[in-house]
């Protein structure tokens, strides 16, 4: 969460509307165009309110919740849309529903992108999430050419039976038997592993309908899902994972199985995308904080009321020392936001996602903003205003800000 969404998720949510409207529109474009997670309040309200441009902004942002990606994905205008779609943070059930919308709007060259494309990791995973979806297309041309592009990719995924039976369902349906026996045998050597009866039988005779609809529900059920799941070892598959056909995920099946042997790291990171993961198993990738100034120690010298600093934090890793300690529970967010400057900086080095840091972040946050801030509009758009600039820790900055705002006497 950038530090302007994360002040201002702190705000009553009966303000947040109005606090928005009152903040300079440029300052709404850093609260939400910015690649980083996006406070519940300020989602909730673009995506009730926001205009076509605020929705796409959010709608292309990885720090949007599955809940708001899938809010935004219900009605959404064809930027919108696009933005859902290509989000990689865009849980499966989003990206369905604005399937159809996307395919019509797009060329298709740019929905499976070029031939040479794949040779770079990060088009080559965004490739093999966008085929995991655009198989259940109704447009025949977007299945076949999903299957020609695995095929010259080459790729042999543990997901990709369940892919392919769900790509010769959708043929079998808008294009016919033949379509299927044209399209297939290109992509078929990359299935990998050791199919079931069943499943060996369907991508064998892909052109029984009824087979294949079996091959499928056996293969995308969450006992076979959940078993794929303990063998992935990266993100990026976890995720295709999760993107490829599936059942709706079981939640207390995916609990049970946690408890009773522990989740890798990689896949709760991609459960955590999911709508309606619980908390128990959201793990995050950490924030990066290379490209922003350090955070110093500060406080007020008693005799002059000068901010003083700390030349002992003053080193190229300190954002990342300071929030290795928080998440080891070393360090409390309430000592972080006291002393860490500037405020901006502070709030970088807390954008954790771990549940109870994030809590003891929020705790600590309307501990501090609460008494000074209130349910005053004024008071808290003045205090996102000066967060940018501000060089002192948070306390100093919230002084200022109820100094600005407060009724004269």
């Amino acid at each position: 969460m950038n530090p302007l969404a994360l002040l201002l998720d702190q705000a009553p949510a009966s303000i947040t509307g109005a606090v928005l409207r009152r903040i300079d529109p440029r300052l709404r474009a850093e609260l939400f165009a910015r690649p980083s997670r996006v406070g519940e309040a300020a989602g909730a309200y673009l995506v009730a309110h926001g205009d076509v441009d605020e929705r796409a902004w959010l709608a292309g942002n990885p720090g949007a919740t599955p809940e708001t990606l899938s809010d935004l994905a219900r009605a959404p205008e064809p930027a919108v849309a696009a933005g859902v779609f290509a989000n990689p943070v865009s849980p499966r059930e989003a990206r369905l529903r604005v399937l159809t919308r996307v395919v019509a709007a797009t060329p298709l060259r740019e929905l499976l992108y070029n031939e040479l494309d794949h040779r770079q990791i990060s088009r080559r995973d965004a490739l093999f999430e966008r085929v995991c979806v655009l198989v259940e297309s109704d447009d025949p041309r977007v299945v076949t050419r999903a299957f020609d592009r695995l095929a010259q990719h080459g790729a042999r995924r543990p997901w990709l039976s369940g892919v392919l039976l769900r790509g010769c369902l959708s043929l079998l349906r808008t294009a016919g038997p033949a379509a299927v026996t044209a399209a297939l045998p290109r992509v078929l050597p990359q299935a990998t592993g050791t199919p079931s009866d069943t499943v060996a039988a369907a991508l064998a005779a892909p052109t029984d309908a009824a087979l294949v609809t079996r091959a499928l529900d056996e293969f995308t059920g969450m006992p076979a899902v959940v078993a794929r799941l303990r063998d992935e070892k990266n993100l990026p598959g976890a995720a295709a994972m999760l993107l490829a056909p599936r059942g709706p995920l079981d939640w207390d099946l995916v609990l049970r199985e946690h408890r009773r042997l522990p989740w890798s790291e990689y896949v709760r990171m991609a459960l955590a995308m999911q709508p309606g993961c619980p908390p128990e198993l959201r793990a995050y990738l950490p924030a990066s904080s290379s490209r922003h100034p350090v955070t110093e120690w500060v406080d007020a010298d008693p005799a002059t009321g000068r901010i003083v600093g700390s030349p002992v934090f003053r080193d190229d890793r300190s954002n990342a020392s300071v929030r290795r300690a928080h998440t080891r529970g070393t360090l409390s967010a309430a000592v972080i936001l006291r002393h860490g400057a500037p405020a901006r900086n502070a709030l970088r080095a807390l954008d954790q996602r771990d549940t109870d840091r994030y809590a003891d972040t929020r705790t600590a946050l309307r501990a501090l903003t609460r008494p000074a801030l209130g349910d005053r509009t004024e008071a808290w758009a003045v205090a996102l205003a000066l967060l940018p600039d501000f060089t002192g820790p948070l306390p100093h900055l919230l002084i200022a800000a109820d100094g600005i705002t407060a009724p004269r006497r």
